[in-house]
Parts: structure tokens; C-alpha cells; sequence
């Protein structure tokens, strides 16, 4: 009652809902109530209200209350409030969800369908025209692709439903195999990339599948967000307890007044510098979910214009072991 009315529930009992009551809404809807009951046919009626005094939407429920001896015998109405709030919020949130999905499907997909169309209907276009329409519908297919596997994945992290794969992962090993794989990455021509690992790193207990996602998308990213001539490094160090991970680029950095939401999902910044990239705000929402399910740590050290740094620390294996005794 407090919660959704802000009355205490000594100020409810023994008295008129008009005594601790004032919003018009229900007070109204009470005497409907009142005046329902009266009427023999009367089942139960239903009501949305907004309750402005304590910020809360409430699903009233008005049902008649019969006698056990005899139910022809109406003996008052039970009246039931229920929060609803958070449904509300919900709502708005999956609606939002869907208008975000369909707007990044929107553009690759009308790009896709105009260079097709282009395709089809100019048979005499020249082999240059031909392999430039190829060349973007192949990256427009591959960040639609990029975009649904994301999805996937953070929507099946959400629901408790991903299936880790732990195993003794050796992340010298792994790293180099991540730098050459990226190496081929052919936006990474214009750019410096460099491997910087620690001597004699130790192991980690890593889904390698998810974890490669997750270093993927952050140098997917340094390479989008980068400059011209810029440069990326992929850095493992680790110190007694942990292994920190680095993926630092000289790019166009992130301000401060965004710097906390970037792991929402959905979330790409109004930076002018940023809107002229394509991005679906997914890839760091779906690296902080797989850092966090691997009982790890993600920091950002960014300023605008001077590039970005993600630290991920994930702990050694034998210090795993340590917690879990």
C-alpha cells in the first residue's frame, strides 16, 4: 500500500479510501465499484491507472464477493491493486528493441537490394562496376551476419541459456592466433597492428569460441573507430593473480559524458565522428556479457581524439582454483 498509494497502513485501516486517497482516477473508479455492486449481473471490471504521487502504474481489479451460504447473495466487492510498472517498462523496452533491430537491417539490406538491382539490370556493366556491387554487397552481407550472431549471443548470455564451454586455455597461443586471423582483416592495410605478449603467460579456464568474439569485436572496433595511418596493439600481460588483456588503437577516442553507457545495448554515440561509421551498438554490449560471464573485468581509458584502451583481467587458472576451494 505504501509502495503504491505512499500511505503507511495505519492511515488505511477503518477508513474511506477519500481519507487517504486523492487521486481522481481511482477515487472514481472505487464508485463505479460501489455502484456495480449494487447490480446482480456484475462480474468484475479492470482498470490501467498512473499513480502521478508515488510514480507507479497499477492494474486495478474490481471482482463481487458472494456469500458461501448463498451465492445469489452479494455481500460486497473485493477490490485488487496490482503493480504494473515494470511491465510497462518492459513493454517499451522490447518495443524498442525490435524498432532498433529492424533499423539496422533497414539500411544494409536497401543497400544490398540496390546493388543487386544494379546487377541485374545492367548487363553491360563493366568488370570494375561488377566487382565494386560484389565487393559491397559481400561487406553489407557480412555486417548483417556479424549483427544477428551478436544478437544471438547476448540475447542467449541474457537468458542463462549459452552453454560455456570452459577449457585450459594457453593465451600466448590464443592471442597469436586471434593477430594472425585479424591480420587479414583487409581494412587492417592502412593501419600499424601489433602482438606485444608478456613472457611465459600462464592459462586461463576460457570458453575460447566466446572469448574470440569478444577480443574480435574490440579490434573490429579499433579498426573502424581508427585514423588513417593509425595503429592497434594487442597486448597480454599478467602480474601474480591475473592476465590482463589490451587492445589499445589511436583512434577517435570516446568522451567522457559517453564513456558510461557504451556497454548498453544499442548504444552508439551522436559523435559526428561516429555516425559516419556503420555500427549496430551490439559489439561492446556482447563483450562486457562475456567478460562478466567469465567472472572477469572490463575497464575503458579513453579521451576524445586521443584513441581508446580496453583492459580485459581475467584470473589465472590456479588462483580460479584458489576461490573455488
Amino acid at each position: 500500500i505504501h509502495s503504491l498509494l505512499g500511505t503507511q497502513q495505519g492511515e488505511v485501516l477503518g477508513c474511506n479510501l477519500s481519507d487517504f486517497c486523492q487521486n481522481r482516477e481511482v477515487s472514481e473508479y472505487m464508485v463505479s465499484c460501489h455502484a456495480n455492486s449494487a447490480v446482480k449481473a456484475f462480474q468484475h471490471d479492470d482498470a490501467d491507472i498512473y499513480l502521478p504521487e508515488t510514480d507507479k502504474r497499477v492494474s486495478v481489479s474490481a471482482y463481487p464477493l458472494f456469500s458461501q451460504k448463498n451465492e445469489s447473495q452479494l455481500l460486497g466487492t473485493v477490490i485488487v491493486f496490482r503493480d504494473i510498472t515494470h511491465e510497462g517498462i518492459e513493454q517499451k523496452s522490447n518495443s524498442e528493441f525490435i524498432a532498433h533491430v529492424a533499423h539496422e537491417l533497414k539500411s544494409p539490406l536497401n543497400i544490398l537490394f540496390m546493388y543487386s538491382e544494379t546487377l541485374v539490370d545492367n548487363a553491360d556493366a563493366s568488370r570494375e562496376q561488377t566487382i565494386e556491387a560484389a565487393n559491397v554487397i559481400h561487406d553489407e552481407t557480412g555486417r548483417i551476419s556479424q549483427m544477428i550472431d551478436n544478437l544471438l549471443n547476448l540475447t542467449m548470455i541474457e537468458m542463462g541459456t549459452v552453454a560455456m564451454r570452459r577449457q585450459r586455455v594457453k593465451i600466448a597461443e590464443f592471442l597469436e592466433d586471434i593477430y594472425q586471423t585479424m591480420s587479414r582483416n583487409k581494412h587492417v592495410d592502412s593501419l600499424t597492428f601489433d602482438l606485444k605478449l608478456d613472457h611465459d603467460l600462464g592459462t586461463v579456464q576460457l570458453d575460447k569460441d566466446l572469448v574470440r568474439v569478444c577480443i574480435n569485436n574490440l579490434i573490429s572496433n579499433a579498426i573502424k573507430y581508427n585514423k588513417p595511418g593509425g595503429k592497434i596493439e594487442l597486448i597480454a600481460e599478467q602480474s601474480d593473480m591475473e592476465i590482463l588483456i589490451r587492445v589499445r588503437d589511436t583512434g577517435i577516442g570516446i568522451s567522457p559524458e559517453d564513456q558510461h553507457r557504451i556497454f548498453s545495448k544499442f548504444f552508439r554515440s551522436d559523435d559526428d565522428q561516429v555516425r559516419k561509421r556503420t555500427g549496430h551498438g551490439l559489439g561492446l554490449s556482447l563483450v562486457n556479457e562475456i567478460v562478466k560471464l567469465h567472472n572477469g573485468k572490463i575497464q575503458l581509458n579513453s579521451n576524445s581524439g586521443e584513441g581508446s584502451e580496453f583492459v580485459i583481467s581475467f584470473k589465472k587458472e590456479n588462483n580460479m582454483l584458489k576461490d573455488a576451494i
